[in-house]
């Protein structure tokens, strides 16, 4: 779960969130709510990557975001305002 805002602070909604699994290469996308939030409900035990997409900003990116089991990681991202990469 996450939240994607800009540098103002201001939600971004309509945003691709990208989740990539480090050890299996598989991921998952999903979009930010009108509030900025994403959420991937299932998500198994490993080492991610989450990528932020919004036109008219760069990429935000976390990287060695780590999942445990019963954990419920929170990954928030700040978006600035430039060209998308």
């Amino acid at each position: 779960v996450g939240t994607v805002r800009d540098e103002r602070g201001g939600a971004v909604s309509g945003a691709k969130v990208t989740l990539f699994n480090v050890g299996t290469s598989l991921s998952a996308t999903t979009t930010t709510t009108e509030d900025g939030n994403y959420v991937f409900p299932t998500v198994r035990i490993g080492t991610y990557k989450v990528t932020v997409e919004m036109q008219g900003f760069s990429q935000g990116v976390a990287d060695n975001v780590v999942v445990t089991v019963n954990a419920r990681q929170r990954v928030d991202v700040t978006l600035r305002v430039g060209q998308v990469t």
